[in-house]
């Protein structure tokens, strides 16, 4: 599809300079982990203006999570990729992600019709765009701390974890914990 880019530049690499590219080839998702200060944040706004300058709105749609009530993506509020506001509540998150299988489960109906297997065979064979959604929880282990929260979200980031790179949705989680026993639970 016109104006769609799945590999984001992020950085230039400390090693050799060379740019530092994110991309969901062939790992769809990605998990942001390291201390207080460490620059979680930057890398986040970093990822969401590499979607949001290289991909129109009708090719990628961004989701942002965030239980800091918002505050680091406060300058993106405005942004017309934004799937819905910046959600800032366990309920709405679950929600959220609930919505999410859904698409997923609706995208791959939409590719079994089409007798493909993946959105970008879907694209080639019928012409139609399917936006990517880049899904993307902020501090994702504060609320992952709260057994409710836990319990209601674990069975659709699984879901989704496991099978929506092929329907265009890419799961990118930022923890103070860098293991994944903080996504796997």
């Amino acid at each position: 599809p016109r104006n769609l880019n799945t590999d984001l530049l992020i950085a230039v690499k400390e090693d050799d300079g060379g740019p530092l590219l994110l991309s969901p080839y062939p790992q769809p998702h990605t998990l942001v982990a390291g201390f207080t200060g460490s620059g979680k944040s930057v890398l986040i706004q970093n990822i969401i203006l590499a979607i949001a300058a290289t991909n129109s709105p009708s090719s990628a749609r961004i989701a942002i999570i965030d239980p800091k009530q918002g505050l680091d993506f406060l300058p993106f509020e405005d942004l017309p990729h934004l799937q819905f506001p910046v959600i800032t509540d366990p309920d709405a998150s679950v929600h959220a992600f609930e919505g999410f299988v859904t698409e997923m489960e609706s995208r791959y109906t939409r590719f079994k019709a089409a007798k493909v297997n993946d959105i970008d065979l879907f694209a080639k064979k019928t012409g139609e765009n399917i936006p990517r959604i880049w899904i993307i929880h902020d501090e994702f282990g504060d609320w992952m701390q709260d057994e409710q929260y836990q319990d209601r979200i674990t069975a659709f980031v699984n879901r989704i974890g496991q099978k929506s790179r092929a329907a265009g949705l890419y799961l990118i989680f930022c923890s103070q914990r860098p293991d994944n026993s903080e996504i796997g639970r």
